[in-house]
């Protein structure tokens, strides 16, 4: 939604890029008059057509909201039959990502009874009370460190490495941050800890948050075993597939990658794993076997 050339109001647009030999471009923004996969499609055709791409365009990367997706009304659809030919699907990753992650944190935690959980708005009343310089690192509990020693040293190195590249989001370096200070890295005095609010990652901030400061913060066993799975599922596994599925042709490789490690962490926790991997393989359908193939 952005507002209008020619009025206040606000109206749907639509950005649509395109890539190939390491360029990209913008091909437009143009104004929707609804937000209907048709109205989309429209506006993408229409753009190929201005540009000359028709015949270019081999590959669509794509949110996977139902106006892109759906069978017969989804963007993707109409703008395959508006080309008269198939298009090898590359599906954005982050919001199955955040599928994932919400359905393993209802696993561990139990579902929230309403759209704000209380325990983090416990902790948001008492965080003028945290000492902020105190914190403690996940890896003095030794269940936790007995799952991530082994890749502590190869996990803070990805973060460090991450932290080197641009991100869009405070979020995005907020859980780097964090990540490290759970993992017990040295950070140099680098790190702030922000205050508690409602971010768009808040179950993984909130989690990791709370957990550095466990001594500070009254939490029943439960919680405090709880919320110890979730983090140690998200340092292990989590915390890369997220970093890395932003890269569409890297996708195929990394989501059977994750798969595996998934299927792996059954040995960790169970029911963790079942869960992730149960929300997961119900997105796997772009993972076509031309796909499969450029893997190998």
């Amino acid at each position: 939604m952005l507002p209008a050339l020619m009025s206040k109001e606000l109206v749907d647009r639509l950005a649509v890029l395109v890539s190939g030999d390491g360029t990209m471009k913008l091909l437009g923004v143009p104004k929707l008059p609804n937000g209907t996969g048709h109205a989309e499609a429209t506006a993408v055709f229409n753009l190929i057509q201005e540009w000359n791409l028709t015949d270019r365009i081999k590959f669509m990367c794509f949110d996977t909201t139902s106006s892109n997706t759906g069978v017969h009304a989804g963007a993707c659809v109409l703008l395959e039959e508006k080309l008269g030919r198939d298009l090898i699907s590359l599906a954005c990753r982050h919001h199955i990502m955040e599928l994932m992650v919400a359905k393993v944190f209802d696993t561990v935690m139990g579902p929230s009874s309403g759209p704000n959980i209380k325990l983090f708005q416990r902790f948001r009343e008492y965080w003028g009370s945290i000492d902020q310089s105190s914190y403690e690192s996940g890896l003095d509990v030794e269940f936790i460190a007995s799952t991530l020693n082994p890749v502590r040293d190869d996990i803070i190195h990805f973060i460090r490495q991450q932290l080197t590249e641009f991100h869009p989001r405070d979020d995005y370096r907020e859980l780097l941050h964090l990540s490290l200070l759970f993992l017990g890295a040295d950070c140099s005095g680098d790190v702030h800890v922000q205050a508690p609010g409602a971010r768009w990652m808040s179950k993984l901030t909130y989690s990791l948050k709370i957990y550095i400061f466990r001594s500070q913060f009254r939490l029943t066993a439960r919680e405090l075993s709880s919320l110890g799975h979730f983090n140690t599922f998200v340092i292990k596994v989590y915390l890369k597939a997220w970093f890395t599925c932003a890269c569409a042709s890297s996708d195929p490789k990394n989501d059977l990658q994750l798969l595996c490690e998934l299927e792996s962490y059954k040995k960790t926790h169970d029911a963790v794993a079942k869960a992730a991997i149960k929300s997961f393989s119900g997105h796997l359908w772009y993972l076509s076997e031309i796909l499969s193939l450029s893997i190998l």
